[in-house]
Order: structure tokens, then sequence, then C-alpha cells
């Protein structure tokens, strides 16, 4: 469903309703919000509660009503120029549990599942000891804060309520952690994705997208081999699905994880490394 963008009107009524106030009496907050979010309804619940983090939207108990101290221009400068920012200022409030699942879940996918991301919390990462009962409190928690939402028909899958949250969400790690975070997640995805009982297609790419992306250090000559295989497996998936660019580039990046001998020990596999790509270079 598309939903096209509110007018400075719309976001006039929307800051009144919100706040019980008429729509004229927000109008520096309505001024300062639409000029950052443009009339994106969740760019512009974002500002709404930044200015509450930051105190400068409040309730006021004495007169019972929300107050804001600041003219236009002072709301505007308290506006992160960056909506990823904004995001992760509230990401930052959470619980630290939580901020760890949700810079794990943002490299899965947008769509995620319980039990795979337990899996994947609880196992090899030290400081990350998490129940699935505790993981599924925490998740329920960033729903009721508006950075997850449940999957329609399911109680066992979240999704992120915006690319942006989830964009925020993975930038909690980087550098060297964040390639040993990857390769992490590669392996158990990986394993998870040849199960007959609970593989998907998609864990399969994931895990050789996030394998492929680190440098050739974290693999040693079983893990090069095990990689060979996995880049062999999406390259006959992509054959299917008639993505040949895809599949030409996955068996080349096989064939370069194959060792010097490749011809001699994992004879088979080479052979067929370099069929696939022979045929999807002709297609």
């Amino acid at each position: 469903i598309h939903l096209s963008d509110l007018s400075k009107e719309d976001v006039g009524e929307f800051i009144g309703d919100t706040l019980n106030l008429k729509a004229q009496d927000v109008l520096p907050l309505t001024e300062a919000i639409f000029t950052k979010a443009l009339g994106n309804m969740f760019f512009t619940m974002q500002a709404l509660e930044q200015l509450v983090r930051s105190n400068a939207l409040y309730y006021d108990m004495m007169v019972f009503r929300w107050q804001w101290v600041l003219s236009k221009d002072g709301l505007e400068e308290l506006f992160s120029n960056d909506i990823v920012e904004m995001v992760k200022s509230k990401i930052e409030q959470m619980p630290s549990k939580l901020q760890n699942a949700l810079m794990v879940a943002a490299h899965t996918r947008s769509t995620f599942d319980i039990d795979t991301l337990t899996e994947i919390i609880i196992t090899d990462l030290p400081g990350s000891v998490l129940t699935r009962t505790t993981l599924v409190q925490l998740l329920d928690l960033a729903v009721f804060e508006g950075l997850l939402v449940n999957t329609a028909g399911s109680e066992e899958e979240y999704s992120f309520a915006h690319d942006r949250i989830r964009e925020a969400a993975s930038t909690f790690v980087s550098g060297e952690a964040l390639d040993t975070l990857l390769v992490h997640i590669g392996n158990i995805l990986a394993k998870r994705g040849v199960s007959e009982i609970i593989g998907e297609d998609w864990m399969l790419f994931t895990a050789l997208h996030h394998l492929n992306s680190v440098p050739s250090h974290y693999h040693d000559s079983e893990a090069k081999l095990r990689l060979a295989r996995l880049n062999l497996k999406t390259a006959k998936l992509s054959m299917g699905m008639a993505a040949f660019n895809n599949a030409a580039q996955n068996a080349e990046t096989g064939i370069d994880c194959l060792p010097p001998d490749r011809w001699e020990r994992p004879r088979e596999i080479c052979h067929e490394l370099y069929t696939i790509a022979a045929d999807a270079f002709r297609r």
C-alpha cells in the first residue's frame, strides 16, 4: 500500500490531535517538523519523539497540557539532519540487550523469525546470552515503541517498521566487529539454510552475501572450501530463477575460493562451478 505524504495542514492536524491541542496552537511545531519531515508520516512521528526525548516538548503538570519553550528556529536546531541519526537516538534509549538484538536482526533481513534470531544471538556471541522468552519480551517492547511490527498472521515473525529503522540498527556495529558478526551470522544462516526442515533460500543468499563480503583472512582453507560449496549452491538457485548475472558472479567467486590444486582435490565442485559460469555467460 502506498501512502502519499501529508500536507502541512494535515501534519498540523496530526500534531494537534496527538497533543490534544488545536492546529493553530501548534504552528511552531508544525513548521519545524514539516521542514524536516516533508509530510512523511514516519519521519513526523520520529521528530515528535526526538523533541520529547530532548525535553524540548514536555507535558506541564501545572497547566495539564503539552508545552515547548523554543522558537521555530530553535526547534529545527534540535533535529538531526539525518533521519537515521534521529531513529538511532531512539534505539539508544532502549535496553542494551534490545539494542543488540535489533543490531543482529538488521543484518539478517527486514522480516525475521524468533528461532533464527535466537540461535544467532545465543551462539558464540560473548555477553549476549539470552533466552528465547526474554528475547520475545524485548521484541514486543520494540513493537510497542514502534520500531518493529508483528508479521500478519504470525506470532513468530517480526518486521522492521521502516527501512530507516533497520538502517539505523545496523550502524551499531562497524569495522572488525562488523566483519566478525557477519561471519557469525553467515555461518549460522548457511547451516540453517541447508536444513530440509527449516531451510529457506533467503538464508543461503544472505549467508553468501555476508561471507563473501568480509576479508579473505577470516576464512581458513576449510572455510574457503565451504564457501565455494555455498557459492555453487546459490549459483544453481540463481540459474533456476534466470538470474544469470548473479549465477555467473557466484560461480566466479566460488572458483576464487578453491585451492591452487582445484582440479585435483575438490574436482567435482570445480567442474560444476566452471560449467555454471560458462553457461551463465552464454545466456
